[in-house]
């Protein structure tokens, strides 16, 4: 895979991939399994921050945690995890989930060039638009925007600046990375596309796709229903689901994983439980 190839500030896409497979671990744990997967290489993460939502649960917390080396700062955005999450989702890309229901009727709508898309999905969200006072915010967008700027505050200026995620995690990591130009990669594993939604939220509206395309990189398998939302922007890497799984377990965490470090090779020397690369 192509995608096996890219690399930034010395660390590759098996290394995005188990960043975001451990955003769904209890905090806590984080820093155990950290130490664990990098105990056999040059590379010392250290936890600086981190809110867990498993034990706090409450609307308009976003689960995440960000580690630093001496060069590289990342926050990882866990998924959908909590039921009430799923209308997070719903609430976020509801317009460009439609958009695309109709262009199914209307095939010829596909012909339309993105920007033109991206105006009509703008204007769907007129009712929100108009409650919202003519600015459309989402709280979790914002929360998450909040704490990539905190992070910049401080590592900003030295360090490179990775934000990944799974799922909503990862279309968050998107959504929110773009509104900050200090973004240096935003890793995306099975997550919804952004290029039509950033033009209907106030904080993301203004950022041109070409910022977006340079930033973003995209993983996802092409039996998984979850990256058919919106248009997927950036780089993009498509990987084949075992015929064995489901729509669903083609969306799940550590088979993708088991996938990546097969295909692209375990150059860290990942020590990984075989059993968590079937799908529960």
């Amino acid at each position: 895979m192509e995608i096996c190839n890219w690399q930034i500030a010395n660390l590759n896409i098996q290394d995005m991939v188990l960043f975001a497979t451990l955003a769904y671990k209890p905090i806590d744990n984080v820093k155990q399994e950290l130490n664990a997967f990098y105990n056999n290489t040059n590379l010392n993460f250290t936890l600086v921050e981190s809110l867990s939502q498993y034990y706090a649960i409450g609307y308009g917390n976003v689960t995440y945690y960000t580690v630093t080396t001496n060069n590289v700062v990342i926050v990882a955005i866990r998924g959908t995890a909590l039921n009430y999450e799923a209308f997070v989702n719903g609430d976020i890309w509801i317009e460009s989930a439609v958009y695309q229901l109709i262009s199914l009727l209307f095939p010829w709508s596909k012909l339309f060039p993105d920007y033109i898309s991206s105006r009509i999905i703008r204007h769907m969200s007129i009712i929100d638009r108009l409650a919202q006072d003519g600015e459309q915010h989402r709280l979790y967008v914002q929360k998450v925007i909040d704490v990539l700027k905190k992070v910049d505050q401080v590592y900003g200026k030295t360090h490179t600046f990775i934000v990944v995620g799974h799922s909503l995690g990862g279309g968050l990591a998107k959504l929110a990375g773009i509104a900050l130009n200090t973004t240096d990669a935003l890793v995306s594993i099975s997550g919804p596309g952004i290029t039509y939604t950033h033009a209907k939220l106030y904080e993301t509206s203004h950022v041109d796709m070409q910022s977006i395309n340079r930033r973003t990189v995209n993983l996802y398998n092409d039996r998984d229903v979850v990256p058919w939302i919106d248009k997927q922007e950036g780089l993009i890497q498509l990987m084949t689901c075992p015929k064995t799984f489901s729509n669903l377990q083609c969306h799940s965490m550590p088979p993708i994983l088991c996938n990546v470090i097969k295909m692209c090779g375990n150059t860290r020397q990942f020590r990984v439980d075989k059993n968590i690369c079937m799908p529960k």
